[in-house]
């Protein structure tokens, strides 16, 4: 774990860059993996939940000029809600029609 902690000094800006994109994905595959190894469910709507809170954070950022550690938490929320929106309708159905309803709100 340390040497992680030392590579943005000891290595080029590229392999930081690299870095960052690996851990990023791999945050993202094991939260998929959590969903459906443990829940079941197959959800095509997860990556449109990590693009639309990215996507906020960028935007609360750059437009309003927000800090990101306040933006951080605000896109959280709205990822939440957005998540609460195609949850609960999702939620009661099974089967194919689940994996097709968060399909259709993925993309």
């Amino acid at each position: 774990m340390i040497f992680l902690l030392l590579i943005p000094h000891i290595a080029s800006s590229y392999v930081v860059y690299v870095a960052v994109l690996a851990i990023l994905f791999s945050m993202l595959t094991a939260s998929y993996d959590l969903l459906t190894g443990y829940a079941g469910p197959l959800s095509f709507c997860h990556a449109a939940f990590y693009g639309f809170g990215a996507y906020t954070s960028a935007l609360l950022t750059l437009k309003t000029g927000m800090s990101f550690w306040l933006a951080l938490p605000i896109s959280g929320i709205a990822v939440f809600l957005f998540g609460v929106v195609v949850g609960y309708p999702a939620l009661r159905l099974r089967g194919h029609y689940f994996a097709v309803t968060t399909f259709f709100f993925g993309h």
